[in-house]
């Protein structure tokens, strides 16, 4: 495989950010401890959650986690790092190989969110491969939208608190939107009740990507 492949660059960016992630696991472990936490906390108060709730709750956990993991993503790179990446990297190489291994990372965090509600809180949904979709639309959806503020906050103010502020007036209509598609899945209906929702959350993810992806040139070049 030719070294100047874009497989190969994509491969060792990836590479570049386990790398950090195993230097820094303390942040990656206490993502980890705060949804059990809290998870604990909600079973210690209310001990057992209507549908709505469990569902709701769920995501919201999910938000708040996928908030700090994703908000460091690009605030971790120095400006020697970004002169760098410069001589090496597309825009495209970059925000693909942090998408990549933002997705990977939120699937950890998002399979441990449901494994303690369903330990913790049990599993009040009747379709689980209905919500196991939108679990993954949804996944999809924070990690594009969250990495791609996370690289307007690094250029404009290298502040992280500055991603949950441009993203909040994106994030609460989209959050609304997956809460409501997953409360479908609390009984099994025919599958073309689903194909309207599902649609629109696929298309909300691709012009979100699309967007995405001429937003970071701009940042790229700045």
């Amino acid at each position: 495989m030719p070294t100047n492949s874009n497989f190969t660059k994509i491969f060792s960016l990836l590479k570049k950010e386990w790398t950090l992630e195993i230097r820094h696991r303390s942040a990656f472990y206490g993502i980890f401890l705060y949804s059990l936490l809290t998870v604990f906390l909600i079973f210690y108060s209310f001990k057992e959650l209507e549908q709505v709730t469990w569902v709701s709750l769920f995501w919201i956990i999910t938000l708040f986690a996928s908030l700090n993991a994703m908000a460091k993503s690009f605030l971790q790179e120095s400006t020697l790092r970004w002169n760098y990446y410069y001589t090496l990297f597309s825009p495209t190489h970059l925000l693909i190989a942090k998408l990549l291994y933002n997705f990977f990372l939120l699937g950890l965090i998002t399979a441990f969110n449901l494994i303690l509600f369903v330990v913790f809180l049990n599993f009040p949904l009747q379709d689980l491969g209905m919500f196991l979709c939108s679990v993954l639309l949804g996944v999809m959806m924070l990690v594009i939208l969250f990495s791609v503020m996370s690289a307007i906050a690094a250029k404009a103010s290298k502040n992280a608190s500055l991603t949950a502020i441009i993203s909040l007036p994106v994030i609460i209509p989209m959050l609304s939107f997956l809460i409501n598609f997953s409360l479908k899945s609390i009984s099994i209906q025919p599958i073309n009740l689903y194909i309207t929702d599902f649609s629109l959350l696929a298309v909300m993810n691709v012009l979100m990507l699309g967007l995405g992806l001429l937003l970071f040139r701009f940042t790229w070049a700045d």
